[in-house]
């Protein structure tokens, strides 16, 4: 699923399942909600290339502060990764390599 079908609501049902099965549930209050859907509405219009140059220059910015560290970035991807089919997992372990 790309980032535009999930965020059109097209895959609540899959978050919602990942989110059951976690048995940890996410309730987001009406300021964190807006503010995510705004997020969303930013990101849906980036193409993939985009979003990929985007998150890595978050990411530098997050390194040369302090606030990332490559274990956090491996506890990030340990979480994800049950949750990822084969080709996401792939470009995963690409993006893991180029930040790190």
């Amino acid at each position: 699923m790309d980032f535009k079908s999930f965020a059109q609501g097209k895959g609540a049902d899959d978050v919602k399942e990942a989110n059951e099965a976690s048995g940890e549930a996410v309730k987001l209050n009406s300021v964190q909600e807006a503010a995510l859907k705004r997020k969303i509405k930013h990101y849906e219009k980036m193409s993939e290339s985009e979003l990929l140059q985007e998150f890595t220059e978050k990411v530098e910015e997050s390194k040369l502060s302090g606030k990332l560290s490559p274990s956090d970035i491996d506890g990030f991807a340990s979480v994800i990764r049950p949750y990822l089919n084969p080709e996401q997992t792939k470009k995963l372990e690409s993006v893991l390599k180029m930040i790190k």
